[in-house]
């Protein structure tokens, strides 16, 4: 006589291991996931370029430590800039789309910038931000390999210009030139940065005058 209990047992473990197994992923976090398409990373701002520019150089100059800024020609560049990606390059991705690579493995992200701004018209803007990023490769080619940027960090700072200009617009007063102007918040960085070059400051003068001047922004 065949045991019925027997019988049943390899079905209600079967349906047991699955009922377990579904409670157990439902309570799993969600790993954020990157934005399928880039962020935007040029706007034309309804701005002088007189405006826009110290927004500029104050925002970049806060956040990145900057190599070039030409008002004239509207370059501002960084230089690189090695950020917290984490293990395996697992936090990345709030910064560039995941490179891919068969067997390869990640340990390191670095990233460099440059701005354009450009008047295309009396009160009209151009801001174009690119971020260029590389990824270490460390298990198959171990070299810097170029990694595509998501727009995030290019897409915070044209916000930020954004809204700075909406609500701190200037006066016809404030853009009228005097005879006694003075001297420019990107031109007073240039002169910083020559003379930490030169060696004529410490790197720690050097932030502590850069913060005092953006401070006046």
């Amino acid at each position: 006589m065949k045991n019925l209990n027997a019988s049943n047992t390899g079905p209600m473990k079967t349906k047991l291991f699955a009922l377990t197994l579904l409670a157990l992923c439902s309570g799993c976090e969600t790993m954020p996931t990157a934005p399928l398409r880039p962020l935007r990373t040029s706007e034309t701002f309804v701005a002088s370029k007189d405006r826009v520019w110290p927004l500029l150089v104050s925002e970049v100059g806060l956040e990145y430590p900057v190599r070039v800024i030409e008002k004239e020609s509207g370059l501002i560049s960084t230089d690189w800039v090695d950020l917290p990606a984490g293990f395996n390059n697992m936090g990345a991705t709030q910064w560039i789309f995941p490179p891919g690579g068969f067997l390869a493995t990640w340990d390191g992200l670095r990233m460099n910038m440059k701005i354009m701004a450009v008047e295309t018209e009396p009160g009209k803007t151009q801001v174009t931000v690119n971020c260029h990023y590389e990824a270490f490769e460390s298990n198959v080619q171990k070299t810097w390999l170029v990694a595509q940027s998501n727009g995030a960090v290019e897409n915070a700072i044209l916000s930020k210009i954004e809204r700075q200009l909406l609500t701190a617009p200037a006066s016809p007063e404030a853009q009228k030139p005097t005879a006694m102007t003075a001297k420019s918040p990107a031109d007073a960085l240039m002169e910083l940065k020559k003379l930490l070059d030169a060696g004529a400051i410490t790197p720690v003068e050097y932030d502590a005058k850069k913060k005092a001047l953006m401070d006046k922004l």
